[in-house]
């Protein structure tokens, strides 16, 4: 079929199912140019959306990716190379070796050798005339050869005109060697012990140097002991007594009283003539040798409290900072000195004495220190320290004794601290 005319071609219209295209009128034509290139337009974007979200699905993963990888790298931050939160306060404790001082004791006398007051020697015979063992011969208010004051004990005295009677004499050598020691004694004093430290925020800072205070608090304690020999002696005893008889004559009595018989002083009485004769009778040797020794024992107790407040500069380089401070201290000294001496003579105990004697002792002093902080995890470091304490000397009687006791010395520390 011909195309139809060029002046009919504004009232064609498009028929479905003709086999040829129908022409549309010119301005038709453009405005269907015009909306088939705004469809293709939208198609075209269409067509792309699916990709984009595509690139947006895929994307996804590497911001997950990004979230594990920061999750991953979280506990990396504790480790980081930190400095103490300057904001914060810091808590420290820790175990401390210290060098506590010079302990001295100066004893006095020993109470063993004023309690025994043994004579340096004594050399004596012991016989009173006219006493015997078994009667008495002594003279009278007449005192002229011949006494009414006179008594025998037994009738076998009595032998025809002989009345006989016993008695000795006694040598008595004692000598005795003292010898007293001193009992003085020195002591150094250390011991381990306990600390803790409150360090507060930074008060001054410049570049890496900070200013901080510091309240702390230490524990230590120490005992002693010391032996002695304070006292000794030697004491011996010689001892003779020499047995003999003296014989009266009685012949000048007519009738001998009869035994026991006790005459008087004032008398009167039957006369015996004083005039006699001494025989020996033997004699008897005794010897005694004891030897005494004291032992002084004493024992010391210290139980040291000290408190501390003073600055700190700290200078910080990564976790590591360097420490010096210095400040003002409190010592509480709670002692205790027990005494004991013993005498004994040779293997035997003849007497002991105790004293106990204790006190409490408010001492002030200064110190110095120096020292290293690490910070090995965020909010937690190991600190390391060494100090120097002096301190007024402990002066105190203590029973017969006296202590001095110079506290001074090193300490070495060592801790963990935690900032809150």
């Amino acid at each position: 079929m011909p195309p139809p005319p060029d002046d009919m071609a504004e009232k064609w219209q498009f028929q479905p199912g003709t086999a040829w295209p129908i022409r549309l009128p010119i301005r038709l034509r453009e405005n269907a140019t015009i909306i088939t290139t705004l469809v293709l337009t939208a198609c075209i974007c269409s067509a792309e959306a699916p990709p984009e979200q595509a690139i947006t699905s895929a994307k996804a993963p590497t911001r997950l990716d990004a979230a594990a990888s920061s999750s991953a790298k979280a506990p990396q931050n504790l480790l980081a190379p930190t400095v103490v939160d300057s904001g914060r306060w810091q808590f420290t404790a820790g175990v401390q070796w210290r060098q506590i001082g010079s302990l001295s004791i100066r004893n006095g006398s020993s109470r063993a050798s004023n309690f025994l007051s043994l004579p340096e020697r004594s050399l004596y015979e012991e016989h009173e005339e006219g006493y015997y063992t078994d009667g008495y011969v002594l003279q009278d208010s007449a005192n002229n050869g011949q006494t009414w004051y006179w008594g025998y004990d037994n009738a076998s005295q009595l032998n025809g005109d002989n009345l006989s009677f016993s008695g000795f004499t006694t040598r008595f050598d004692e000598a005795v060697e003292v010898e007293r020691f001193n009992t003085d004694w020195n002591s150094e004093l250390s011991g381990a012990g306990l600390f803790a430290e409150l360090e507060s925020p930074v008060l001054f800072k410049k570049k890496s140097a900070t200013l901080t205070a510091i309240a702390g608090y230490s524990f230590v304690q120490d005992s002693v002991s010391h032996t002695a020999r304070a006292f000794k002696a030697y004491h011996a005893i010689n001892e003779v007594n020499e047995y003999f008889t003296d014989t009266y004559d009685v012949s000048n009595l007519a009738v001998p009283p009869a035994a026991p018989y006790a005459g008087t002083f004032e008398g009167p009485g039957p006369l015996l003539n004083t005039n006699s004769t001494r025989t020996a009778a033997g004699s008897e040797r005794y010897h005694l040798e004891e030897d005494y020794t004291s032992t002084l024992r004493q024992d010391f107790d210290l139980k040291l409290h000290t408190f501390s407040l003073g600055p700190r500069i700290a200078l910080g380089a990564g976790r590591i900072q360097a420490q010096v401070g210095l400040g003002f201290v409190g010592n509480v000294a709670d002692w205790e000195l027990s005494t004991e001496e013993v005498l004994m003579r040779d293997k035997t105990t003849v007497r002991t004495w105790n004293d106990r004697t204790s006190g409490t002792s408010f001492l002030p002093g200064a110190y110095g220190e120096l020292g290293l902080r690490w910070e090995f995890i965020r909010n937690w470091s190991l600190n390391a320290a060494a100090r120097y304490d002096y301190s007024k000397s402990l002066s105190e009687p203590a029973g017969e004794s006296e202590i001095d006791l110079d506290i001074q010395g090193l300490t070495g520390r060592i801790g963990v601290g935690w900032n809150f």
